[in-house]
């Protein structure tokens, strides 16, 4: 798979969060992880995954 890019996964962050009334990924969980962090490491498995896999 060398030259090809290779998408494992969408992190939808867009958009005013007005009806949360605040930033949403920046908002603390109770464990004191961001929002956003807790997507981002979500996501890290399936890269790591296709990576081993193909390259």
């Amino acid at each position: 798979m060398s030259g090809h890019t290779v998408i494992v996964g969408i992190l939808l962050a867009a958009g005013a969060a007005s009806r949360f009334g605040s930033g949403k990924l920046i908002a603390e969980l109770p464990d004191g992880c961001s929002v956003g962090e807790v997507a981002c490491a979500a996501l890290r498995p399936a890269a790591y995954f296709l990576n081993c896999r193909f390259w």
